[in-house]
């Protein structure tokens, strides 16, 4: 899907999505860059075959620690949002490139970016004086539309903001990072990158383009199968509350954290045949909060009967914890 529609931007993954050493292989050996905020993202990738070339250092706030030990593995370019990001880089002794995220419209995203990270515009030339003080190299700008975003013109908003940025004075964008927020479905993705394809006209040919894809690649290369391990009545009324061998402080922590609403089909010969009843499902932990879905309905359940997940990549197992002393779950690959 993304070489088809948006082939001239070269897909930075984002490993805060999934950082399963796996899938990070298999995304190196299919062409992907990364994306990484940290140190140890750096060496996640590394060990997957990545070169530092392939890294994007696309943190806005980080330590001159970590700025310095990104320069030594050669990491070429990082990114910065306010003027006094660009002294950290300066302390770092930072010899790669910086480009400048933007804070962008991001009104309607189901995770907006912009109370915490993205200079205004009006930073910009205060940035710029910055690096050029630092002697460091402005190579473009860099935004993010915010996650599962649903409106593509927000995607054309953003691009048009950096070309307007680029007409400051010592502005030298060579790259322009378009961040995530992609959907992975097909329909929505192609309406978002029909608009970004349009608004990529707003900058010369030899503009390098970049997009941060996390979610869209790796929420749906993982599946999951849970057991309901305890089942008892309602004391509200009609249907059956069930408990299962995982929970929101496992990898269903994308319930939580990520606002998702997992859906859940009975794997069982007999699934069309049993009776649908109002039903909530609780996690396994001592916590009565651990609630995976309340007042749902459900073919009646069974303890022993396995639950199928699907779309469960992303903040889900780099997201896990054992809390309660509960494992995270065996993972099984499937080429």
């Amino acid at each position: 899907m993304w070489r088809s529609h948006l082939p001239a931007v070269q897909p930075h993954y984002a490993v805060k999505a999934n950082n399963d050493r796996e899938m990070l292989r298999w995304l190196a050996e299919s062409g992907s860059s990364f994306d990484c905020a940290s140190i140890r993202e750096m060496r996640d990738v590394f060990r997957a075959g990545a070169a530092p070339a392939d890294i994007i250092y696309a943190q806005p706030c980080k330590t001159a620690a970590d700025v310095r030990e990104a320069n030594g593995f050669g990491v070429p370019n990082t990114v910065v949002d306010s003027p006094e990001e660009v002294d950290k880089l300066r302390e770092g002794q930072w010899s790669g490139g910086a480009l400048i995220r933007l804070m962008v419209p991001d009104a309607g995203s189901a995770q907006p970016f912009s109370r915490k990270f993205g200079a205004p515009i009006d930073w910009v030339p205060d940035i710029l004086r910055e690096l050029r003080a630092a002697r460091i190299r402005h190579v473009g700008w860099s935004f993010h539309v915010g996650s599962v975003c649903g409106d593509p013109q927000q995607f054309a908003r953003a691009i048009e903001l950096c070309a307007q940025a680029s007409e400051a004075p010592h502005a030298n964008p060579e790259i322009v990072d378009i961040g995530g927020g992609f959907v992975p479905a097909e329909e929505s993705f192609a309406a978002a990158a029909a608009v970004i394809r349009q608004s990529m006209r707003l900058f010369p040919s030899t503009t390098r383009w970049f997009g941060e894809p996390g979610r869209f690649f790796a929420a749906p290369t993982v599946e999951a199968e849970i057991r309901v391990i305890g089942k008892k009545r309602r004391v509200d009324g009609v249907g059956w509350r069930y408990t299962v061998d995982e929970s929101v402080y496992g990898i269903f922590s994308n319930i939580p954290f990520d606002g998702q609403r997992p859906e859940f089909r009975l794997m069982a010969h007999d699934a069309a045949s049993r009776p649908c009843v109002p039903a909530t499902l609780f996690g396994r932990t001592c916590d009565s909060a651990d609630c995976l879905v309340e007042d749902t309905v459900l073919p009646e359940l069974y303890v022993g009967d396995t639950l199928h997940v699907k779309m469960m990549g992303a903040y889900t197992i780099v997201t896990a914890s054992e809390f309660n002393g509960f494992p995270k779950p065996l993972c099984i690959y499937k080429a």
